[in-house]
């Protein structure tokens, strides 16, 4: 007996789903369960499954989704249900290469019979009790997704409770009825203590399940049919694949009852010859080992009877053809039965027959049609006649029936008559529509008549002529003249116009008013009115003419306008008055009359008129006359006036002794306005208004006396007033504030005292020491005393209760000099002694004086003091104080010194001073340089730190340290651009750094900027010099470079699409390292992944020099795109799915297939050779059957449509 070996590593989960492969079927073998499987008891694993088979000795290995590696723990939990395992963390799982999904084995064949062992090997090394172990196998022999079917559950094994016998043997008999291809097998181990009554799905405590897939095969490998070609014939197939039948094998199509077929060699063969019907095939072999195929049984089938209707679709407006003459009819036929698509036969008359592979002919004309139709299989339908017809000639008559009726008129009229074509006529009148047969408003001329009906169909044109009558014509002019108006007076109705006509039809009748209306039949019209007119003339046809603007003239309305320089009576009583007259309107000349009518003797101005109401009447040269002016004539009042004294300055008439403010108020009454006054029979002078103030009066006597404007004398007799003044104020000022003799108390104080006595002008006073900038009151009827002032001049001034002023007196206040302290220290002599004093220089102030110094002392000289800051407060006798700090000091040093101007130099300079020195003594000086220098100054100084030391015959000594400074050594660096092969000049920049800025360069050439460009190649020298005249010399060579060589060796893509070629290039010259550019933005060396095309690399080195080298891919030929002509989705893994080699370098590809019907089966944009998204022979979820499809891929990228055939065989 040959053996199989089905290995597979351990598949573990934790609380997941169950397992199951996508084999044939895709539904799921459990549902989706869970649980919890929590012990830490040790269980068994299946090892392998071996399955011993008879015909082949090779061992399979099977491997499952997943491996296991045990990192911790010798024990581990598992449940029955799963997919994955990555539930605990404990385990680390991983692909097994190469097998990523679908699993591959040798097939078991129907009706044999298979021993089966499960090993079933201890894991963990735990010694816990020994419980039973149960194993049980299913196997979905129909591949319904379930394991729920008779002979289904195949093995059931155990219990084993020595758990030392690690097989569970059976055997498995494979039905006859079983499907050929993959199913799944789920082995299951579980470890209970109960009796092993547990299903496929079961969630069991302890165990675990695996799943292998088993390959059911036969004698039948597959079966293929070809149903009957037309409805009725026997030309059906089935043809029968038996590679694994011992030859010479039988066939029978009834179940096995009869094997008519028999003594086959072959292991195909082909039965012809059949009629449509359902057919049970089995195969028996030699051995004899029979095999009835699983998917009985094999339906040939035949198609419908080939039939159709057909009728004549087109339709224009009711017609089968749109114009009489034209082939535009269409037949739609509509066939079933037989096996599309269709094809289409007509024949006209006695004409030849004419083919369609649409259902819709067209561009047939009319005429009696016979029609047959033909299938994919040549199948023939039962003719039909089909009469297309259409439409008569399309003819125009055109009838006048209605003429112009004026000249330049458009009314004529005419109707035209159609006969013919399909109705919804347009009627053209000279080529534009007009609707409606009847056509109207028409004008003298030629008119080209054409009809077009429904369907644009177009009538032979016709010609017609229209003529004018003769045109009215019309003139008219003005009859009346009165001195050039047409009219006598404004607003009269007595103008008048004649009209002439010719022309047109009679009679006429006329208008004056455009037309509007015709109310006239005589051709003289009078009794108008000014105005203009438009004149026509209407005749028997309503014909019009018209003049227009035929204008009536009127003179404007006569009136007087005004009454000008009208002169009022001027006295009361007077007749002076006159007018002057202002006319306008009418006919000039004119007369006047002031009664309100005639008669007219007067002109435009009358005089010696007295006060009264006048009514001014103007007549014309027509004799018009205006309407009366009224116009009054006025006289003043009589004259007369009051006057008395108006101004009071407490009690006084006149404010001030000697000022002229005093005033007379006078109240004038009747007369002219404006009034004049005279004073004591002087000039008249304007009275203010309306103050009526005469003001600025002395004191004294008035007679007063009134006229008015116009000089009419006063009915008043002139009045007589006194005007009284007060006596001068008169003043006296003196300094009253004593300080121990001083006016001020201190320097700089305010507290001086002025007294001011008044007398005369009109009390109470105000008091001002400050030249009347501010007034002060007494309480003092008489005087005022001023404090709080400061020392200097200060003008006094006196103000009564009317304003008037003093004279000014000026009063001096003395300053007390100011207290000035000076301190007269003595330093201290050495460092840290109490040996300092201190005298004081006072001036100023008041004496005597006080002294308080900060050490307590209170005499001169304070004496004691060490080095540090003090202050002293000296008092004089009023109070004022002045204090002073001051300080008492010691010797101290201070350095100054002069750096080195260049570096290494040695011509520092540095000079101590003493500060504070003591007079006294006598000072040496000692410096720590190599020379030990002894003087205040130390020169020829290097750079670094030095130390004085100062001392004096006292023994006091002092030290100070300073720095000699040299700049950074002056270096200079030299850059400098390559010179290339393609640029013949290089540039050099100096960059110098150290000494001390700003720098100055002198080159070899005399060049003095911080660089020299455009230079050719050789030697060049450049003397750097600093602020401080230090100097750097750099010299440098310039040399060309070689020139940048590129070599390159072409690799071209495969195809002449895809973009899998290489250009390789070899770089030397120049000055490496170098930068890649290439003109499709890659920047390494090798451009790799390119399509054909033309490609430049830009070469730069390190010198800035470049090269652009062209290259040139040229791609082969060969079409990327390789279309498999067929496949064969079976589930077997091999050649499920349409394959389009290189369909990944087209992304915007859209690839269609149709079946042979013209229905889309499958689409995609973006086509991928995947299971998952190829094209797998469904269609709307479900397998399309075997046949020729027809596929269209649109490249998208301007490239023609690649179409051809695709044959799927199940």
């Amino acid at each position: 007996m040959k053996h199989f070996l089905f290995l597979a590593f351990l598949i573990l989960s934790f609380n997941v789903n169950a397992q199951f492969y996508p084999v044939a079927n895709d539904s799921p073998y459990c549902d989706a369960g869970g649980g919890t499987y929590l012990n830490n008891d040790c269980i068994q694993e299946v090892s392998f499954v071996d399955i011993d088979y008879q015909l082949d000795a090779t061992s399979v290995e099977v491997y499952t989704d997943f491996t296991m590696t045990q990192q911790t723990f010798d024990e581990f939990d598992q449940g029955l249900a799963f997919t994955t395992a990555t539930d605990n963390p404990n385990w680390n799982f991983f692909w097994a290469p190469p097998f990523s999904f679908y699993q591959y084995f040798t097939e078991v064949e129907k009706g044999m019979a298979y021993p089966i062992d499960v090993y079933a090997a201890q894991m963990g090394g735990s010694t816990w009790n020994t419980p039973d172990r149960y194993v049980k196998v299913f196997i979905d022999w129909n591949q319904d997704g379930d394991f729920n079917d008779v002979d289904e559950d195949v093995l059931t094994a155990g219990p084993d409770d020595d758990n030392n016998d690690l097989y569970f043997s059976g055997l498995i008999n494979v039905p006859v009825t079983a499907l050929n291809g993959p199913t799944v097998m789920r082995v299951i181990l579980s470890r209970t203590n109960s009796s092993a009554s547990f299903g496929p799905c079961s969630i069991v405590a302890k165990g675990e399940a695996e799943d292998y897939t088993v390959i059911v095969g036969g004698l039948i490998s597959d079966i293929n049919s070809i149903d009957v070609s037309c409805n009725g014939q026997t030309d059906g197939e089935i043809t029968i694949d038996a590679p694994a039948a011992i030859t010479p094998y039988s066939i029978s199509i009834d179940g096995g009852l009869t094997f008519p077929y028999t003594g086959i060699a072959d292991p195909s063969f082909t039965i012809s010859g059949l009629s449509a019907g359902s057919y049970n095939i089995v195969v028996e072999d030699s051995q004899p080992e029979t095999d009835v195929y699983s998917a009985n049984p094999v339906v040939i089938n035949e198609p419908d009877l080939v039939s159709f209707s057909a009728g004549v679709s087109s339709n224009y407006n009711g017609a089968q053809i749109s114009c009489i003459g034209e082939s535009d009819g269409e037949i739609q036929i509509f066939a079933q039965g037989g096996l599309g698509p269709y094809l289409y036969e007509y024949t006209l008359g006695a004409g030849p027959m004419m083919t369609s592979n649409d259902n819709l002919v067209t561009g047939l004309s009319a005429g009696l049609y016979e029609i047959n139709v033909h299938d994919d299989n040549g199948c023939i339908s039962t003719p039909i006649n089909v009469l297309i017809t259409e439409p008569g000639e399309l003819i125009n008559t055109a009838t006048i029936t209605s003429n112009i009726s004026c000249d330049g008129a458009s009314d004529g009229e005419m109707i035209i008559n159609v006969v013919g074509g399909t109705p919804g006529y347009d009627v053209l009148i000279d080529g534009v529509s007009n609707g409606d047969a009847l056509v109207t408003n028409l004008s003298e001329g030629t008119y080209t008549i054409q009809v077009i009906d429904a369907n644009n169909c177009a009538s032979i044109e016709e010609t017609i002529d229209l003529t004018d009558p003769e045109p009215v014509t019309v003139s008219a002019s003005i009859s009346t003249d009165f001195n050039g108006y047409s009219i006598s007076c404004n607003g009269l109705s007595d103008g008048e116009i004649s009209i002439t006509t010719a022309g047109g039809t009679t009679p006429y009748t006329y208008s004056i008013n455009g037309g509007v209306s015709f109310d006239y039949t005589s051709s003289i019209i009078s009794n108008l009115q000014a105005g203009s007119f438009d004149v026509a003339t209407i005749d028997a046809n309503g014909c019009v003419s018209t003049i227009e603007n035929i204008t009536l003239t009127e003179p404007t309305q006569l009136e007087i306008t005004a009454v000008d320089n009208l002169v009022d009576v001027s006295c009361f009583g007077f007749s002076d008055a006159e007018v002057e007259m202002v006319s306008s309107g009418g006919v000039p000349t004119y007369n006047y009359s002031i009664t309100g009518g005639a008669p007219f003797p007067n002109t435009s101005t009358v005089t010696n008129l007295s006060q009264g109401t006048y009514f001014a009447v103007v007549q014309d040269l027509n004799l018009c006359e205006s309407e009366p002016f009224e116009f009054l004539i006025t006289e003043p009042d009589p004259l007369t006036f009051n006057a008395f004294i108006a101004s009071n300055y407490y009690g006084e008439d006149v404010s001030c002794n000697g000022v002229s403010d005093g005033i007379i108020e006078v109240v004038p009454s009747g007369g002219t306005y404006p009034y004049y006054y005279s004073l004591n029979g002087g000039a008249n002078i304007m009275l203010p208004s309306p103050s009526n103030l005469i003001t600025l009066l002395a004191a004294g006597s008035y007679d007063v006396s009134v006229s008015d404007a116009n000089n009419c004398p006063s009915a008043t007799v002139d009045i007589s007033l006194l005007l009284t003044e007060p006596d001068v104020v008169n003043i006296n000022s003196f300094v009253s504030s004593d300080y121990n003799g001083q006016e001020i108390s201190c320097f700089g104080a305010n507290d001086g005292v002025i007294t001011i006595t008044a007398s005369g002008g009109t009390q109470p006073y105000e008091y001002s020491a400050n030249a009347g900038v501010s007034f002060v009151t007494s309480g003092q009827p008489n005087t005022c005393v001023v404090s709080n002032l400061f020392a200097g001049a200060h003008t006094t001034l006196v103000q009564d209760a009317n304003g008037c002023f003093s004279n000014l007196e000026i009063v001096n206040i003395t300053q007390t000099p100011e207290l000035t302290v000076t301190v007269l220290p003595t330093n201290v002599g050495c460092g840290s002694g109490s040996d300092g004093s201190a005298d004081l220089d006072i001036v100023g102030g008041t004496p005597t004086y006080d002294y308080l110094w900060s050490n307590g002392q209170t005499v001169l000289p304070a004496i004691g003091f060490a080095a540090g800051t003090y202050n002293v407060t000296v008092t004089d006798v009023n109070g004022c104080t002045n204090t002073q700090q001051f300080d008492i000091t010691e010797p101290a040093l201070t350095i100054d010194g002069t750096d080195i101007l260049c570096y290494g130099d040695a011509n520092g300079m540095l000079t101590v001073t003493i500060i504070n020195p003591n007079i006294a003594a006598n000072y040496g000086y000692l410096w720590t340089d190599a020379a030990a220098q002894t003087t205040a100054t130390a020169t020829g100084l290097n750079s670094g730190v030095y130390q004085v030391t100062v001392s004096d015959q006292f023994g006091c000594e002092l030290t100070a340290t300073d720095s000699v400074i040299q700049p950074v050594e002056l270096e200079a660096f030299l850059d400098y651009t390559y010179i290339c092969e393609n640029d013949l000049s290089s540039d050099i920049i100096c960059y110098p750094s150290g000494g001390v800025l700003p720098y100055t360069y002198l080159w070899s050439d005399l060049s003095t900027t911080t660089g020299i460009y455009d230079i050719i190649e050789g030697n060049y020298t450049v003397v750097v010099t600093d602020y401080n005249g230090c100097q750097e010399t750099q010299s440098i060579e310039i040399l060309p470079l070689n020139p940048i060589v590129v070599q390159s060796q072409v690799t071209p893509p495969s195809c002449k699409d895809n973009t899998d070629g290489a250009i390789i290039t070899s770089i030397s010259g120049g000055y490496p390292p170098y930068i890649f550019d290439w003109s499709n933005g890659v920047v390494d060396e090798d451009n790799i992944g390119v399509s054909a095309g033309d490609y430049s690399i830009e070469v730069i080195d390190q010198g800035g020099c470049n090269t652009i080298y062209p290259v040139t891919v040229v791609a082969d030929s060969e079409e990327c795109l390789e279309t498999f002509s067929g496949f064969t989705p079976n589930g077997d893994q091999n050649n499920d799915y349409w394959y389009i080699e290189g369909i990944e370098l087209y992304p915007d590809a859209l690839v269609e297939v149709y079946n042979r019907w013209g229905d889309r089966v499958f689409a995609a944009k973006r086509y991928n050779n995947s299971w998952q998204e190829a094209w797998n022979g469904m269609y709307n979820g479900e397998p399309l059957p075997p046949a020729t499809y027809y596929y269209v891929i649109n490249l998208n990228n301007g490239d023609p449509l690649l179409k051809g055939t695709v044959t799927l065989i199940r």
